[in-house]
């Protein structure tokens, strides 16, 4: 199976795929007065902006004290956001191996992430997210890969602005990272299991005007069901480039 998955990683390589827009380099570009208020929760943790809490008057909730902790007197890009998501959720399958294996059991599946999320001015930002997946009751016990990572560093990774304009700007990603890419075929969070996937390697990211462009060198991290257990696999490595045009919204001057 491995040679397969390395066949396709490196096939993938040369196909331009169309992507979505790299949340670091969107932090970069907001400002706190293009927000209004809130937005819904998105695919990605590190996605999250909280800069329209630099407004205190924004601040209406309980927990956003802990979503926007400035350092920097009035400067709304030197800050530190805390974050945590929780999934639970139980399955059933009746019949999974069609007859041929032990019968099908009701089982619940956790996940929890936690992150801490510092920007030092519009340039730099450290990101790093914890992850513990967790499996009970399973019929077969959890699925190797898939089911249990008791706890490990799901994202760290820093982001670094090399150029900036007043439309357009490029940014260099490093480290652990959650990506997805159209559809999701090849390129995902896989979100539909328990352990949600994650790279690790080099991003660069460019936004001019509409337009979002993408390459990267990365691996694919292999899960492992311990603490702090998690490499990446050398058997999953995978480069290329993605674009995208899209409306964004740009910071007012």
């Amino acid at each position: 199976m491995a040679p397969c998955l390395n066949r396709m990683w490196c096939a993938s390589s040369a196909v331009i795929v169309l992507a979505s827009v790299s949340a670091g380099a969107q932090n970069l570009e907001h400002a706190p007065t293009a927000l209004p208020g809130r937005a819904p929760f998105p695919q990605m943790t590190y996605d999250e902006d909280n800069c329209f809490l630099a407004n205190p008057a924004l601040g209406t909730e309980p927990l956003d004290r802990l979503k926007f902790i400035p350092f920097a007197g009035t400067n709304a890009y030197y800050y530190l956001s805390f974050g945590a998501f929780i999934r639970e959720r139980v399955e059933y399958f009746s019949d999974p191996n069609w007859g041929s294996g032990p019968p099908g059991s009701a089982y619940l599946m956790q996940r929890y992430l936690i992150h801490a999320d510092l920007h030092l001015g519009e340039r730099f930002r450290v990101f790093t997210e914890l992850g513990s997946s967790l499996e009970d009751w399973r019929t077969g016990g959890p699925r190797s890969g898939l089911d249990r990572d008791t706890l490990d560093l799901h994202q760290a990774f820093m982001d670094l602005g090399l150029w900036q304009g007043d439309r357009s700007s490029l940014t260099l990603r490093a480290g652990r990272q959650e990506m997805a890419f159209g559809s999701g075929t090849l390129i995902s969070t896989r979100d539909g299991r328990n352990i949600r996937v994650t790279f690790d390697g080099f991003r660069l990211t460019l936004l001019a005007n509409e337009w979002t462009i993408d390459a990267f060198a990365v691996r694919q991290t292999k899960n492992k069901p311990g603490i702090f257990d998690d490499e990446p696999n050398s058997d999953l490595g995978l480069w290329g480039g993605c674009a995208k045009e899209q409306t964004r919204r740009v910071k007012d001057k």
